[in-house]
């Protein structure tokens, strides 16, 4: 990995200056011309930047990084770290057999699987932000069989599960903590933070070979249940085994984890912290990224706000039935057919959506500024095409999800069904299996059918995470020592 020279914090670039190759820093405040590669009168003198042009926070971000390692250096990297990575792993199963009568069989099994990570370099490349990753998960199936006679019998089986992915920052090494550097920059959404004093991303473009120090999307979690009931009715009959049965399914999962911005766009965070982009190519600095965060001029500033948890909740029902036939003493033919209705996932609160190309207005598009590619404020509509899903936020979703109560956006609900998508209601499956023995040692098998299975939960497809239910405020050549107060170009995304 690749780090910033610690002198820089102090706004000491004079190393710049050694070798073959110079770069000179543009003094941002003289009118004066400066040449990257030869230098003039609007050059900072050295490449030593004044103590009062040092920006505090821009320094800070700096101070965040770790120092390079002594006397290490592999091509552009100079930084060598290392940290321990426990993982522990438990399953603990538990089996319970009752026979009440001859007719009656009961079983009833309990699993639960432990797993626990503590990563220092899951989100970030350093450990300054060392992710914490606890997965329990629990099934419990309960099986009853009853034998009406010795060729008709009836299996109920009932089955729940539920399973939770909780990520967490350890913070005994206080290494995410903001306050730590003395970043103090104020946030554009200052309610709702995760985790408030953890540290924002930090960018720099390529020119500089900086490695990203990446705040993360985290602390998150998600949880969700599993509930299956199924009833299945086998009868012998002959030379044929017939089994019918149906299954209904019942899962959903609370998604606070889904933050749908890539973290690797500028202009773009997964960070409720904040990230922070410095380009060389920013006209408004010194041609250089890393002497334009110790000015603290950044290109780009994104932030997002408070989470929007999504209960997802769907329902499956399936039937089938199929015929075991051993046709003769050595052909056996398995046949079937089983039917799926799968119905889509959807938001207990309605609090999901997506972007409908159906609802897009062109005339009502958002300008866009040719020079800076920047949108023009006050045209347009920046929710153009955005559609919720479903009729109007329940009147539960008034107590979870902050905008429900303002009435601010129950223009973009259109009656839309409220998993999007429709029921897939013609699902059937045809099954066909055939055995036959050639000889007391070879047996041919063969078989086809069809198979259908539902997506399950996904941030990505399932998404609440969307403006205006997920916010997002991208600016554009601002102040890293208050970034929403002196943005000369503002894109947002309410």
């Amino acid at each position: 990995m690749t780090v910033p020279n610690p002198a820089f914090r102090t706004g000491d670039f004079s190393s710049l200056l050694t070798g073959a190759t110079k770069h000179y820093l543009k003094d941002p405040k003289s009118p004066l011309a400066c040449s990257a590669t030869a230098g003039g009168p609007g050059c900072f003198p050295g490449n030593i930047i004044p103590q009062n042009q040092l920006s505090q926070n821009g320094v800070d971000l700096l101070t965040a990084f770790p120092n390079p390692t002594p006397n290490f250096s592999l091509g552009s990297a100079n930084l060598l770290t290392t940290g321990t990575n426990p993982e522990q792993q438990q399953i603990d199963s538990g089996n319970l057999d009752i026979v009440p009568t001859a007719k009656d069989y009961i079983r009833f099994r309990l699993v639960h699987f432990f797993y626990h990570e503590d990563n220092p370099f899951a989100t970030s490349n350093y450990g300054n932000v060392p992710r914490i990753y606890s997965r329990p998960n629990q099934t419990a199936p309960l099986d009853y069989v009853h034998t009406f006679s010795e060729k008709m019998t009836n299996e109920v089986l009932l089955t729940a599960s539920h399973d939770a992915a909780r990520l967490s920052i350890d913070p005994s090494t206080g290494t995410y903590d903001r306050t730590k550097y003395g970043i103090n920059f104020p946030y554009l959404f200052p309610q709702g933070k995760d985790l408030p004093n953890k540290i924002p991303t930090v960018a720099f473009d390529t020119t500089t070979s900086i490695t990203t120090l990446d705040g993360s999307t985290y602390p998150s979690h998600s949880q969700g249940e599993l509930f299956d009931s199924a009833d299945t009715f086998t009868r012998i009959i002959g030379n044929h085994i017939l089994r019918a049965g149906a299954l209904y399914e019942r899962s959903g999962e609370n998604d606070d984890d889904q933050i749908a911005f890539a973290n690797s766009t500028p202009g773009q965070t997964n960070n409720q912290n904040g990230k922070f982009d410095f380009s060389s190519g920013n006209t408004r600095g010194s041609s250089y990224d890393i002497a334009d965060a110790a000015l603290g001029l950044f290109n780009t500033y994104s932030e997002v706000g408070p989470r929007n948890e999504t209960p997802n909740r769907a329902n499956m029902y399936e039937f089938f039935a199929q015929d075991s036939w051993k046709a003769t003493p050595k052909l056996h033919l398995e046949f079937g057919l089983r039917y799926s209705s799968i119905h889509p996932y959807y938001s207990l609160w309605n609090n999901a959506g997506t972007f409908d190309p159906a609802f897009y207005n062109s005339g009502n598009a958002i300008q866009v500024n040719p020079t800076t590619g920047n949108p023009v404020a006050g045209t347009g509509d920046p929710l153009n095409g955005t559609v919720l899903w479903g009729n109007g936020f329940t009147a539960d979703a008034k107590n979870h999800v902050p905008i429900a109560a303002t009435g601010h956006y129950d223009n973009l609900f259109h009656g839309l069904p409220r998993g999007y998508i429709h029921v897939q209601k013609y699902l059937y499956q045809p099954r066909l299996g055939i055995a036959y023995q050639l000889n007391e040692k070879t047996v041919l098998r063969t078989g086809f059918g069809r198979y259908v299975n539902r997506q399950g939960v996904s941030d990505g497809v399932f998404d609440g995470g969307i403006p205006p239910l997920q916010q997002v405020v991208s600016i554009s050549a601002g102040s890293v020592d208050n970034p929403g107060g002196t943005a000369a170009a503002t894109g947002s995304y309410p």
